[in-house]
């Protein structure tokens, strides 16, 4: 995070950890304290998602440092900061974070439709509408089919063919390559909900 380095050098010349240094706690609360031990973890973090992001090109899908990065940061202090820095810091860790959380919740390999339902898919479309601002230039191959438990001939996202209300499903063939599973989709209850009140009322309108 570019914001980190000059808060860094900032309480340094302000000479905050003077002031955070004590008897019970030793350095735990000062700013160096963080650099040496704290800054690590989100340095991986951020190098972890950079990584994902360019081998893409080569079809190869990991997990990002996000869960690790989330613990690890967890066991240090922030009290270095003022609070307007450390809303801001939390803030933007908390963009990147989700941003990263989105991408390993599509590559898990475990459950039903591997992380995401209608609910999940419904609520991030509304977040970020303008997603779907290239979605003319997608194009339906009915040509290209795989079965729930298959690797998929090509990289791309699966529809179900027999439930018009399954969760798409994100799957790729390079190395280590995914395997599609069993879509996500509406019990006999959630059926009726949605015929009643429509998509939009059911997950995203309150209950009044």
């Amino acid at each position: 995070m570019r914001f980190v380095d000059p808060t860094l050098a900032k309480a340094k010349l302000q000479g905050r950890d003077a002031l955070l240094t004590n008897s019970r706690w030793g350095t735990r609360d000062t700013s160096e304290n963080w650099a040496n031990n704290g800054w690590p973890f989100l340095a991986a973090f951020e190098l972890s998602v950079a990584t994902q992001i360019a081998e893409r090109a080569f079809e190869v899908y990991s997990f990002t440092d996000a869960y690790n990065c989330g613990r690890g940061l967890s066991e240090y202090s922030l009290n270095w900061m003022t609070p307007e820095e450390e809303d801001e810091f939390q803030s933007r860790f908390d963009d990147l974070y989700l941003y990263a959380h989105n991408i390993d919740r599509t590559l898990k390999k475990s459950g039903i439709s591997g992380g995401w339902d209608d609910f999940d898919l419904t609520v991030c479309l509304a977040k970020h509408p303008e997603a779907l601002g290239d979605a003319t230039a997608l194009r339906l191959r009915s040509d290209i089919n795989a079965h729930s438990g298959t690797t998929p001939p090509r990289t791309g996202i699966y529809l179900p063919l027999d439930d018009p209300h399954g969760t798409p499903q994100f799957f790729w063939t390079g190395k280590p390559s995914g395997t599609l599973k069993e879509c996500a989709t509406f019990n006999d209850l959630g059926l009726e909900a949605l015929a009643s009140v429509g998509r939009q009322a059911l997950w995203l309108e309150p209950i009044s």
